[in-house]
């Protein structure tokens, strides 16, 4: 079974068109994160971008943010995205309170974890009323920089969760096959992999993405 496929960081209409054309499965905005990452968008900007991607692509949009459950809840109630992804050191108890918040809005939540999780971090957190976790080296104090997957981690977290886990880190169309051979991983979030400089998306990179994940059995 092919993984579903995100693609994050979408900074402009060009991106959105390109990535529904190829035939991407999620979209991915990130905004009013708070660090400076060459992905933000102020919520003017992404207001636009995801009006439109929630038109042309329902079900398919994803807010990329952190921050207090007030803040993050009333940018999502702004944006309607499908998914808010929340990718902070927000604890399991706000975690649970966006997610409630959402919930009473259609709006699944996404929580990111780190790779210093702890497995009863990792527990609070599954049981918050996420819809799924997200496993990435990305973490807040180096949001600009990245990291590599691992994979015996993300297999260490699989076994510790029902929960959907989606694999994160430095994917590209190079090593996607035997991450995915390694992980068993049904979702992948990719975002440098998919570009030719910070915030610029790649259309052949995108393309040679696609192809590899998707002929991989």
């Amino acid at each position: 079974m092919r993984p579903l496929i995100k693609i994050c960081g979408l900074k402009t209409q060009a991106d959105v068109a390109l990535c529904l054309r190829l035939g991407v499965d999620r979209l991915g905005f990130v905004a009013e994160y708070p660090r400076p990452v060459p992905w933000n968008l102020s919520r003017a900007e992404a207001a636009v971008l995801l009006a439109e991607a929630n038109t042309l692509a329902p079900g398919r949009t994803c807010l990329v943010t952190s921050g207090a459950p007030a803040k993050v809840v009333a940018l999502a109630l702004l944006l309607r995205p499908a998914f808010v992804q929340l990718h902070g050191r927000e604890s399991a108890a706000e975690t649970g309170a966006i997610a409630a918040a959402l919930r009473r809005e259609g709006i699944g939540l996404i929580r990111t974890i780190f790779p210093d999780i702890t497995d009863a971090a990792l527990r609070a957190y599954a049981a918050s009323g996420a819809c799924a976790l997200l496993l990435d080296p990305r973490a807040p104090e180096k949001a600009e920089s990245g990291g590599a997957a691992d994979a015996a981690l993300f297999r260490h977290v699989a076994g510790l969760t029902a929960l959907p886990l989606i694999l994160a880190g430095g994917i590209t169309a190079a090593n996607v096959r035997g991450l995915l051979t390694a992980t068993g991983a049904g979702q992948i979030d990719v975002l440098s992999g998919a570009e030719s400089a910070p915030g610029v998306k790649d259309e052949e990179k995108i393309r040679a993405l696609l192809r590899a994940a998707r002929d991989w059995s």
